[in-house]
């Protein structure tokens, strides 16, 4: 019986060590992650986009999200097509690093950056510390040409895009607790007339003109979701230029 007593204590001991060598793992590759720099961990986004900016074939791509799943493909090619024409209204690529959701690790932001200093969210990243990789995590191409962003200071994220001459989509994107998935709501709008704008949870719904919602303006859609939240100001973020 005491033979027993005594194997049991070490299996009890060995598993409690086994657990603590789990946990001291996690804490360890935690630590690791938190100590590289915003460089470090979204250098394979800087260096697609300055690669990209450089790629004269890629306005005849017809893979360029393959082989640059990073970039805004959109706005990249306007940036060439601008710089091709000597543009006057043209503009800089630009990134800073901000807390959207305050758990402590920056998104990275990239910026259209035009010559008033007027600047267009054109894409956001997140850090997916799990398998070490940059993440874009809003899913638009056209963000910064027909869709524009807007950061709150409670974590939304708000997007409104057209899709049309008379409708378009409104999205209010959340991070996760995890520090790089999302939750987005999304909102479908069409113009019935120049007076008259209806809501719909789908893109079929609106197509089809059904399960219309009871919302008559972008306020109402907006004080749901953003509430009483302060938009930050591009502005004070500090950028730099690709």
């Amino acid at each position: 019986m005491t033979i027993y007593i005594c194997i049991y204590i070490i299996f009890i001991i060995k598993l409690k060590g086994g657990k603590n060598e789990i946990i001291n793992n996690n804490i360890t590759e935690n630590n690791m992650e938190n100590s590289k720099t915003n460089e470090e961990k979204y250098k394979a986004v800087i260096e697609e986009y300055k690669t990209a900016l450089k790629d004269t074939n890629i306005e005849e791509m017809l893979d360029v999200d393959q082989k640059y799943p990073y970039i805004n493909a959109i706005m990249v090619i306007e940036k060439i097509r601008a710089n091709k024409n000597n543009d006057d209204y043209n503009f800089d690529i630009e990134y800073a690093y901000y807390d959207v959701d305050k758990n402590g690790t920056d998104e990275l932001i990239m910026l259209a950056n035009y010559n008033d200093n007027n600047s267009e969210i054109i894409d956001i990243y997140s850090y997916d510390s799990k398998n070490n990789k940059p993440l874009k995590i809003i899913d638009d191409f056209s963000l910064g040409y027909r869709a524009h962003a807007n950061i709150y200071n409670n974590g939304i994220i708000h997007i409104q895009g057209s899709s049309g001459a008379d409708n378009g989509i409104i999205e209010f994107t959340k991070i996760l607790l995890d520090g790089y998935s999302v939750d987005t709501v999304k909102y479908y709008y069409k113009y019935e007339d120049e007076n008259t704008l209806t809501f719909y949870n789908s893109y079929n719904d609106m197509e089809n003109k059904k399960n219309k919602l009871s919302y008559t303006s972008f306020e109402e859609i907006e004080k749901l979701n953003i509430k009483d939240s302060r938009e930050i100001e591009l502005k004070v973020l500090t950028k730099n230029k690709i």
